[in-house]
């Protein structure tokens, strides 16, 4: 039983990277653990995911902000209701960054229906 909904966002922005592990140097291929970033690098991102919500009830009159809607559990929670559960079965972020020390600009986060993740953001 429950309430179903399912909600598709279209998400872009920008981002700014910090010093560490690459993106991709999580990946099991094509080389694993290879690739780190410096901090300062920039770019722009896009993407989608597709939530399902089961157990809530639509709140057309919700009000979100940071505080409560700046995760997707708080979105969910606050749109609808503290009893309602999420599945993000589908995802797919394209992340772009230009600098002139880049081996690799870009990186996909996606789930498998997607592409799965796939490049990197490295300058080294």
């Amino acid at each position: 039983g429950g309430t179903y909904s399912v909600t598709e966002s279209f998400i872009s922005g920008r981002f700014v990277t910090m010093d560490g592990a690459s993106p991709g140097a999580c990946e099991t291929s094509p080389q694993p653990g290879v690739g780190a970033i410096g901090a300062g690098v920039t770019g722009s991102f896009h993407g989608n995911f597709l939530i399902v919500v089961s157990n809530g009830v639509f709140d057309p009159t919700a009000s979100c902000d940071a505080s409560n809607c700046g995760t997707t559990k708080g979105f969910v929670a606050t749109v609808y209701g503290g009893a309602a559960t999420y599945d993000i079965p589908s995802f797919g972020f394209t992340y772009h960054a230009n600098g002139p020390d880049l081996i690799d600009r870009d990186w996909q986060n996606a789930s498998p229906d997607q592409g799965g993740n796939t490049g990197d953001i490295r300058s080294t």
